[in-house]
């Protein structure tokens, strides 16, 4: 799927209001804090968010968060100012309607870095498969069929010189990507951890690169590290909530550095969190590659990588320049 029919399906879902306008009518919550509706995807790079919940440094920040959980990216993200003031997303997810709905950047989440296998490995049992190159006219599946990763695959085929089009991508969940390699259905896969390290105990399964990360630092080399999650609200609710937007990066900033200085009830913590057994998650690699505190520069590969594989239209494109209101303040 194209970003901009992914514009089209937000675009109609606002029109017909499929979400309820359900603003947030009493913001204040208890002690003084303010209320503020979040949505993110359960995961290991997510763990700082689920962290400041369940060990108050939200709180401690004057914020009272309730939490959505779940998938649906592009509806969080259609639905900010009705039923969520923030939204984790994708930066690809993000990049196709932050023009259209004027949002906003308020923190980072899971960055990319160079050599790390943390991100988006990619994961194949075929032994004849061993670089990008080999995925000509083959299966490959990805969680979503749009933002940079499946754009990411497309254009590290097309690096290595074959024909990004010979490759079909087909979308299974995270959680069911290792049954549908066993059985033969696709020949590789774009996990994510902590799924990959359950992929990985399986022999036969090896982890060859990281793809989003590899795109991106094809386009951008010098770049330390990109991301791969962000936390987003509409420009109007980060103007008129300038310390809560603060509030927020500092306390996923907190959350982070508890997290990388407490490996052991961080990981017993997910564990719980994901019901995933400890002895899966010994070897998940720490620290978890998350940056709270992110500029444009860090989502800029993003937006080069979805312009150069076509999949968003230049008139489309936002300008990031002013849309990252922590960073500018």
């Amino acid at each position: 799927m194209k970003i901009y029919k992914l514009l089209a399906i937000i675009a109609s879902m606002l029109l017909v209001g499929t979400l309820a306008a359900c603003g947030s009518d009493d913001e204040a919550g208890a002690d003084g804090r303010t209320k503020v509706r979040l949505a993110f995807t359960p995961g290991a790079t997510t763990l700082p968010v689920h962290l400041a919940i369940t060990r108050g440094i939200f709180e401690e920040h004057g914020l009272e968060v309730e939490a959505t959980e779940g998938l649906d990216l592009p509806t969080w993200m259609a639905g900010l100012d009705k039923q969520w003031d923030i939204a984790m997303e994708t930066p690809g997810v993000y990049l196709a309607g932050a023009k259209k709905l004027d949002l906003v950047v308020l923190a980072g989440g899971q960055v990319t870095t160079e050599g790390s296998l943390a991100g988006n490995p990619l994961i194949v049992r075929d032994p004849s498969i061993a670089d990008a190159g080999d995925l000509a006219g083959k299966r490959v599946a990805v969680a979503t069929l749009t933002g940079s990763s499946p754009n990411a695959v497309k254009f590290v085929v097309k690096e290595a010189g074959e024909d990004p089009d010979s490759v079909e991508l087909v979308q299974v969940p995270f959680e069911s990507m290792g049954d549908q390699l066993k059985a033969g259905q696709v020949d590789a896969v774009v996990s994510s951890i902590p799924f990959s390290l359950t992929m990985l105990q399986d022999p036969e399964n090896k982890a060859l690169f990281d793809v989003q990360d590899t795109g991106l630092r094809a386009l951008t080399p010098d770049q330390e590290a990109m991301a791969s999650i962000i936390y987003t609200s509409t420009r109007s609710w980060a103007d008129e909530h300038p310390e809560e937007a603060a509030a927020f990066e500092a306390a996923l900033q907190e959350a982070a550095e508890w997290m990388e200085d407490n490996k052991a009830a961080a990981v017993q913590e997910l564990s719980e969190w994901l019901q995933i057994p400890m002895d899966v998650l010994k070897t998940l690699p720490w620290p978890i590659p998350v940056q709270a505190h992110i500029t444009h520069d860090e989502v800029q590969p993003n937006l080069d990588l979805l312009l150069a594989t076509g999949a968003l239209k230049q008139e489309d494109a936002p300008d990031l320049s002013d849309r990252f209101p922590n960073s500018d303040n």
